[in-house]
């Protein structure tokens, strides 16, 4: 913990975790309801004379726009995840091979 100099990058990276994980339940959640939508039983909403297409067509729009911000988040969080903690690394390896060469010469 000391050889991390920004203490602020850990808690970055943390959230940045976090984020990335905690995405990964509501993301499983609007699939499996766009899934339901696409797999509607459309031949007996026809044969009982309900309109189907503008609420299908909607509720499918708006998962897929629920989706596409929910993987926006994910990527983010992913490549703020990798950044973050590969920057941490080389920040410990640089301090630790600096002690090195120090306590050598």
């Amino acid at each position: 913990m000391k050889f991390n100099s920004p203490n602020i990058v850990i808690f970055l990276a943390v959230l940045s975790v976090m984020c990335a994980g905690g995405s990964q339940p509501f993301f499983g959640w609007t699939f499996a309801n766009m899934m339901t939508c696409m797999t509607a039983p459309i031949d007996i909403a026809e044969a009982n004379g309900i309109d189907w297409k503008g609420p299908l067509r909607t509720d499918i729009i708006n998962y897929t726009i629920y989706i596409l911000i929910i993987g926006g988040v994910i990527f983010v969080s992913y490549i703020g995840k990798i950044y973050l903690f590969s920057y941490l690394g080389e920040r410990v390896t640089l301090k630790v091979r600096q002690l090195l060469y120090y306590s050598i010469l």
